[in-house]
Formats: structure tokens, C-alpha cells, sequence
């Protein structure tokens, strides 16, 4: 046992303690394998009609209308788990008119994988649904907000 801990307290050739540079090995390993501090998926996604831009906070999902703007965008509250998944959230129409913009109760449903995000946005008041949309991880498009007379 003596042997064992003069050997834990001697360091190698190149001066590091061998048993230290195992624990911090494994502890470096366990860290990125639970992420520690950050999520290992993309906050933005993109496709050629709809944008999702996850935070801590809040997600949104831009919808393209024609005239490469958007004109309405759902939002619910934080992050989207992976697999199959479904949030509870806003669904919310622009307008010209007053008040300029309309909210409305949605149900957002869909799955997420490695490499997509497909989501669909159910607003009961209106009795429709947009989508499905299937994002993939990219830099959000500058879409900007349509402007209705």
C-alpha cells in the first residue's frame, strides 16, 4: 500500500502527477458527457419558410410570408428536449390594423434529432396549423417584420 501512494505522489518523467492526470481526465470526460455549462445542440435553426431561434428563456419561430418577411411567429417557453415533443405557447399574427398584431393560444408538436427540428404549430382559435417545418442547425435568416398598410 506504501508503494501505491509514494507512486500517486511522484510525479513522471514530464512532471505530472499520473494518478491527478487520471481524475482530471475522467472528470473532463463526465463534464462533457452531462454538459456541464451549455447544451450540445445548435440554438438556431433555419429552413427556406421558418426560422427557430432557442434561448434559456424563450424560443421563437419565425414564419415567412410572401414578400421574403415574416408575418406572424409563435413563441413558448425555453428549450425544445429531444425526441418527440409538444409545448404549449403563443401563435401570433401581424396586422396593419389595431392593434398591429394578434396573439393567440398555440400547441407546438414535433420531434427533434441531431441535425433537425421538425415542428408544427396547432392554433385552435383560427382552426389551422403551419407546417410541418423541418429545420436544420444554420445562422437565422435577416427576414424582417412584414409591414402591413
Amino acid at each position: 500500500m506504501a508503494a501505491l501512494a509514494t507512486q500517486a505522489e511522484t510525479p513522471n518523467a514530464s512532471g505530472v502527477h499520473p494518478y491527478r492526470s487520471i481524475a482530471l481526465a475522467v472528470a473532463l470526460v463526465v463534464a462533457l458527457a452531462c454538459g456541464a455549462t451549455s447544451p450540445n445542440t445548435p440554438d438556431q435553426w433555419t429552413s427556406d419558410a421558418a426560422s427557430l431561434n432557442i434561448t434559456d428563456a424563450t424560443s421563437t419561430l419565425l414564419i415567412l410570408a410572401s414578400g421574403d418577411c415574416f408575418g406572424s411567429y409563435g413563441e413558448f417557453t425555453g428549450a425544445i428536449p429531444t425526441g418527440q415533443f409538444a409545448l404549449s405557447g403563443t401563435f401570433t399574427q401581424l396586422g396593419g390594423a389595431y392593434p398591429g398584431k394578434i396573439t393567440y393560444p398555440a400547441q407546438f408538436a414535433g420531434s427533434k434529432r441531431a441535425t433537425t427540428i421538425s415542428i408544427t404549430v396547432a392554433v385552435p382559435d383560427l382552426h389551422t396549423s403551419f407546417g410541418p417545418f423541418t429545420l436544420t442547425p444554420g445562422t437565422l435568416p435577416a427576414w424582417p417584420q412584414c409591414l402591413y398598410p
